[in-house]
């Protein structure tokens, strides 16, 4: 396994809610714990890619 799906993978199972609304992908990237240690490193959607959003609050 590589460090960037380590990583992916560790993030998606901190925050991902079935429940909540939008993808893992979206809550990921929305993630507001910023005292995580991986939170320097969350996965992004690149700025301007035209990806469907949610807004944080």
């Amino acid at each position: 396994m590589s460090l960037r799906a380590a990583i992916n993978g560790e993030c998606r199972d901190c925050i991902h809610d079935e429940l909540a609304a939008g993808s893992a992908a979206v809550q990921v990237e929305l993630c507001a714990c910023y005292a995580g240690p991986l939170w320097p490193v969350r996965p992004e959607r690149p700025a301007g890619c035209g990806c469907p959003t949610l807004r944080p609050w």
